[in-house]
């Protein structure tokens, strides 16, 4: 790694730990340098201030969480298999880094999580649940009235959830252990009934554009009488 590399992670490592322990606004550039091992001058160099550098640590992190997320379902088969890794992964990504579920969930979650940028590593994490789900729908696992832009809020709305919870009661078990419970709850509201009769699209449109000047079906048959 560059030395510029090297600080630069540096610098985002010291302010990640800084946030979760202190909150956003308590934290002072100055703090973060002495917690980084350089002057605050030459962290100025790196980032213009303290704004930009949380924008640094919360991509720095989402982005490493969904790439990893993506290396993690290659091979898997199956909408609910594909849900619970999914699940199953963003939880265990913020137990391994607990500081980083505090800056998301606690410390300032307004501010980042509220209002995640376009294009971002949280938005592919999004694009990423949708393509499970259509996927899903496409093999007709997933009912086809999903809403998904609902059921994106819901889910991650719900993991949110599970992450301050776990860090409000002092981690006292494995998040991770709620995967199974939570995935289940989602896919049982998403998952296609049982008994219910698949239809081509292709055919549905041919039925729905079959109009009063269609013309009527003709009977070949010979009319005994």
């Amino acid at each position: 790694m560059k030395s510029k590399e090297a600080t630069t992670k540096r610098i985002v490592d010291a302010a990640l730990s800084a946030f979760a322990e202190k909150g956003v606004h308590q934290v002072t550039v100055r703090a973060i340098a002495k917690r980084a091992g350089i002057s605050t001058t030459r962290m100025y160099r790196f980032f213009p201030g303290k704004e930009e550098l949380l924008v640094a640590v919360v991509a720095d992190k989402l982005t490493e969480m969904t790439d990893g997320l993506r290396e993690h379902l290659q091979g898997i088969v199956g909408t609910a298999n594909k849900l619970r890794k999914c699940t199953w992964f963003i939880l265990h990504f913020f137990e391994s880094c607990p500081e980083f579920a505090s800056l998301m969930f606690v410390a300032n979650p307004l501010q980042i999580w509220g209002r995640p940028p376009r294009g971002g590593p949280a938005a592919e994490q999004a694009r990423i649940l949708a393509e499970i789900v259509q996927e899903g729908q496409l093999a007709g696992e997933v009912r086809p009235d999903i809403n998904i832009k609902q059921l994106r809020d819901l889910y991650f709305g719900g993991l949110q959830r599970l992450t301050y919870l776990w860090l409000a009661r002092g981690m006292p078990n494995k998040l991770t252990d709620a995967a199974d419970g939570f995935t289940k709850l989602v896919f049982d509201g998403i998952k296609q009934p049982e008994g219910a009769v698949l239809k081509c699209p292709f055919l549905e449109w041919l039925e729905a554009t079959k109009g009063p000047t269609a013309q009527p079906e003709v009977d070949h048959g010979v009319e005994v009488r």
